[in-house]
Formats: structure tokens, C-alpha cells, sequence
């Protein structure tokens, strides 16, 4: 589980953006793995939560983290977790394990949608379109895609790394 100084940082990055962000709400959200101009986080629509995740590797260790946060459509922290796993691997692995992780956590998530956003462009893409020639990381890429259809609240999305700063952080402590 996160650490009270993860969920206090988180809550003061919430803060944070809750006044720098004083505006309405656009009700569209991004669906496609596209990369947008926006570099803030944006709320997912009312009902709905928003799951970001991130993986940190660093270089000479043989270990990585992952990171999760789950904020409500008022920006709200709900929950987050934090996993550190056994290995020296690339980056995308890490990426497309913590997208495996976060739709797996999502399944206790109740009511409305879950938006898993992630900043790995790679790993969203190989999830969505179906890039199944991945070698050894083909299992996990095909356990996000039935993870996807056994269950339609579930979207994925990618997102820059500024708007994923709160996952990223996460992963990094």
C-alpha cells in the first residue's frame, strides 16, 4: 500500500491543480492513443474514475516500480498503490505489466467507468491495435486486450507524461 507521505503528496498535487485549474470541465474525454496537446490531467466524467498508471526503471538496478493512483471526477485521490517487482527488464515490459495491473485492480472498482491512462505510447498502442508479435511480452499484451473485452467499463488511453505526473511520481518513491 502507499506510504501516508505518497497520499499526502498526492493530495497536495490535487490541491495544486484544483487552482491552477479553476475552469469548467469539457465533458469530452480522449478515447484514441493519439498524443494530445494537453499536458494537465484531465477530469474524467462525472461517475466515472480515472486510473493512472506509471513504471519506474532505473538503470543498473534489478528491480522496478510500479505506480497507481485512482482519482474521482473532482480530481479526488480514492486510492493508489505502489508495487515493486523482482527483474532487470526494458521499459516496455514494466508499462504493459503496470496497464496489466491497473485493469486487474480496476475489477474492484463498483460503479461507473475506469479510464486507465498511461504515458506509454508503446504499450497503449500494442494493447489497442493489436500488436501481438511482441515476443515474450505477446502474453501480456493479449491479457490486457481480453481484460478490455471482458469488461466495457474499462478504456485505455494514452496520456504525455506531465498529465501522468501523479502516477509517475508514485512509481518513483
Amino acid at each position: 500500500m502507499i506510504s501516508k507521505a505518497a497520499v499526502d503528496w498526492s493530495a497536495k498535487q490535487v490541491a495544486e491543480w484544483k487552482r491552477a485549474n479553476n475552469k469548467p470541465e469539457s465533458a469530452e474525454r480522449v478515447s484514441d492513443s493519439r498524443p494530445t496537446n494537453e499536458s494537465r490531467w484531465q477530469h474524467p466524467v462525472p461517475g466515472n474514475l480515472k486510473l493512472n498508471v506509471d513504471a519506474s526503471v532505473i538503470a543498473g538496478q534489478n528491480s522496478y516500480t510500479l505506480g497507481m493512483v485512482i482519482r474521482n471526477h473532482q480530481g479526488e485521490y480514492i486510492s493508489g498503490k505502489v508495487m515493486r517487482c523482482a527483474g532487470r527488464v526494458s521499459v516496455l515490459e514494466p508499462e504493459l505489466e503496470g496497464i496489466a495491473e491497473a485493469l486487474s485492480w480496476a475489477q474492484n472498482v463498483t460503479e461507473g467507468e475506469v479510464v486507465i491512462e498511461s504515458d506509454s505510447l508503446a504499450s497503449v498502442n500494442a494493447v489497442q491495435k493489436g500488436h501481438e508479435n511482441l515476443l515474450e511480452l505477446g502474453d501480456l499484451v493479449q491479457y490486457c486486450q481480453d481484460m478490455l473485452r471482458a469488461n466495457e467499463r474499462f478504456m485505455i488511453s494514452f496520456v504525455r507524461r506531465q498529465a501522468n505526473r501523479v502516477a509517475h511520481e508514485v512509481a518513483r518513491i
